[in-house]
């Protein structure tokens, strides 16, 4: 190979990583992104509404029994999403079961 070829092939090697480089920072990035911008509406991804949810956590802590009625999604999230989605349904359960709303039922 001749010393002008040889640099060819190194410049195109460079640029070559660079544009991979540049694409694996940008898919790692928005992997975080997508995933939090799908877990603020988990109610959506669960298939259900809000008041649905908030009706399924009462039912579920006033009679002692998991209650998912309606949740038709849940078992269709993909792997990442479940951890985020489990967390906020977790966090909101927390705040419902704190408030008056609850303590009066």
């Amino acid at each position: 190979m001749s010393r002008k070829q040889l640099k060819a092939v190194l410049k195109g090697l460079k640029v070559t990583s660079v544009i991979l480089s540049a694409l694996v920072i940008t898919l790692f990035a928005s992997s975080f992104t997508t995933s939090r911008q799908m877990a603020g509406d988990f109610w959506q991804l669960l298939g259900i509404t809000r008041s649905q949810g908030t009706d399924n956590i009462k039912q579920s802590f006033l009679n002692n029994y998991l209650y998912y009625y309606g949740a038709r999604n849940a078992r269709n999230l993909a792997a990442g999403d479940r951890v985020a989605v489990a967390r906020d349904l977790l966090n909101y359960s927390k705040q419902y079961l704190g408030s008056d709303g609850f303590r009066k039922e």
